[in-house]
């Protein structure tokens, strides 16, 4: 089942035009059949045909959701990672004051040359 039924945008872009629809998905390689657009759209002298495929397993109309979505799982990932760095600190934080400052260290020196 297709999501939509259009699988291509074909434009003119005036020479300032080209950058703002490069940034909106739009190429200068035209993939579209010729026959499906000729006679349909105008040729401008000084413009540049443009074209936008839409892909069909793709839901256009659903990206800002799935983007959300995905930056809320990798701002949760970095937050565990960042817990448990915190949990890190906070434990030698504590080995610091429950064993002094030099036994702390020794340890710490220690711990560091055992490789992972």
């Amino acid at each position: 089942m297709s999501l939509h039924s259009s699988q291509y945008f074909i434009t003119y872009a005036d020479n300032y035009a080209v950058g703002y629809f490069k940034k909106l998905g739009f190429t200068k390689g035209i993939t579209m059949p010729r026959g499906r657009y000729l006679g349909l759209i105008k040729d401008y002298d000084g413009g540049t045909m443009m074209e936008c495929y839409l892909h069909k397993s793709i839901p256009y109309t659903s990206i800002q959701e799935m983007v959300k979505r995905q930056h809320d799982f990798v701002i949760g990932e970095i937050r565990k990672v960042a817990k448990v760095r915190r949990s890190k600190e906070r434990s030698d934080e504590l080995t610091t004051l429950a064993l002094g400052a030099e036994a702390a260290r020794a340890c710490t020196s220690v711990h560091h040359a055992i490789p992972p």
